[in-house]
């Protein structure tokens, strides 16, 4: 899952990802949300 198609698993190559002025936070918003989600549990969900 990735919030831009730029940076989902087995996209093309954008050819401006070095010029791009968004691509940094938005892969830091998917290292942010995959952290996230990776270390819950379905323990997690059943005690809410």
């Amino acid at each position: 899952m990735a919030s831009v198609a730029c940076l989902a698993e087995g996209a093309i190559p954008y050819p401006r990802a070095s010029s791009c002025q968004t691509l940094p936070l938005w892969a830091e918003f998917d290292k942010m949300t995959h952290d996230f989600f990776y270390c819950k549990h379905l323990n997690d969900l059943i005690r809410k």
